[in-house]
């Protein structure tokens, strides 16, 4: 599996699916992270798993969750959308 620098974010609207994906992933071993943050018009809250696993592990429960995937730098705070094929369940 390759790994990108930063850190993993995987991006949903529903809690209970963030809550599993951070389940999921802490089982599996890697260290993963729930919580909310704003959405960009400051009217919502998005669902967000931080984790350590690889990109291409992310990928995958992105397109079988239906999740947006990002890959933050921790040191600016600045992410960025990873492409996944199936990108559009979600619209995050």
């Amino acid at each position: 599996m390759s790994r990108e620098a930063g850190v993993g974010r995987l991006v949903t609207s529903d809690e209970a699916v963030a809550a599993e994906l951070a389940a999921t992933l802490t089982a599996a071993g890697y260290a993963a992270d729930a919580g909310q943050e704003p959405t960009a018009d400051g009217r919502g809250w998005h669902q967000v798993v931080q984790t350590d696993a690889p990109v291409d592990l992310l990928r995958e429960l992105a397109a079988e969750e239906g999740v947006a995937l990002e890959v933050a730098d921790p040191m600016s705070g600045v992410s960025a959308p990873v492409p996944t094929q199936d990108r559009d369940a979600d619209g995050v």
